[in-house]
């Protein structure tokens, strides 16, 4: 099982995403702040739309795409909160790729794709996915293995979506749910 000390550093998405990039992985650029108005007058250099989202945060919950017009709160109820960089390819159907690594190994991956009128790939929310295992480039699998050794977990559920410039690592989830996996690929993630 992956360590708690790993495990916190994961949950946290703003501190995971700030250790990738430190490690030279590729992450989103990302904004979080103490002050309301800083958050609220930088948000520009992130385009038209942004992700908003809740430093802690499963399934899906605690993240909107919000028109930088809208105004944000570095909290949200209790949890710190931060802007992401919204990246997408694909203008008909939002979709990103779940690497699933246990151990030094790669044992299944899906593209995750977003239910009708909704722009998060999440199963949880009724995202569709695909089984995509045998088809990820080394440069994938590298990415989601390093990212998973970055964080220090023992297993992980690595989402990585693709740019007009290339891959990014959106999340390292330390307890990413194997509903999904099974799904696209009728296989355990212990085979």
């Amino acid at each position: 099982l992956n360590t708690p000390m790993a495990t916190m550093t994961a949950m946290h998405k703003f501190a995971s995403g700030t250790a990738l990039a430190e490690a030279g992985l590729p992450v989103p650029d990302a904004l979080m702040a103490l002050s309301g108005d800083l958050l609220n007058t930088r948000r520009d250099r992130f385009g038209d739309e942004v992700v908003y989202k809740t430093a802690i945060g499963t399934h899906g919950g605690g993240t909107w795409k919000l028109d930088t017009d809208d105004p944000v709160n570095p909290m949200v109820g209790a949890r710190q909160a931060f802007l992401q960089e919204l990246i997408e390819h694909d203008e008909e159907q939002h979709h990103d790729l779940r690497v699933y690594v246990v151990g030094e190994r790669v044992v299944g991956a899906m593209n995750r794709y977003a239910p009708e009128g909704e722009w998060r790939t999440n199963v949880a929310l009724g995202g569709e996915v695909v089984d995509v295992t045998d088809e990820l480039s080394d440069e994938i699998v590298t990415m989601a293995k390093r990212a998973t050794d970055e964080i220090g977990l023992d297993y992980a559920g690595v989402d990585i979506v693709e740019g007009e410039d290339g891959y990014y690592i959106l999340e390292v989830n330390p307890t990413a749910g194997f509903r999904g996996l099974f799904e696209a690929t009728d296989r355990s993630p212990t085979t």
